[in-house]
């Protein structure tokens, strides 16, 4: 595969803390390519402008809550067997978002 965004050794800094430290990564030509055989340029943005909203509206949301204190003491009670259902509670939805989304792309 072809890699359309490749990023090598990333640090960064906040004073003395190092936030990322050594950081590599690569993006694929073909990770994107279900979206765009199917909506083109329009589905790319509007998937993006999606992932922004939703994300920052929750996040936004948790914040005027004050509720982060909740969210993390809810995460450290986990026991591995039940944060592996949620885990896998949430995959459904994208899987079927996924195959949705693929269905009418392949043959």
């Amino acid at each position: 595969m072809t890699a359309v965004i490749e990023a090598t050794d990333l640090t960064k800094r906040y004073g003395g803390i190092a936030a990322v430290d050594g950081v590599t990564f690569t993006i694929e030509a073909d990770s994107i390519t279900g979206i765009w055989l199917r909506w083109h340029q329009a589905g790319l943005l509007v998937a993006g402008v999606a992932i922004v909203v939703v994300s920052g509206g929750l996040a936004s949301l948790l914040t005027w809550q004050h509720d982060w204190s909740g969210i993390g003491n809810w995460f450290a009670t986990l026991t591995p067997l039940t944060a592996a259902g949620w885990t896998a509670l949430g995959c459904v939805p994208l899987a079927g978002a996924s195959y949705a989304t693929l269905r009418r792309i392949a043959p």
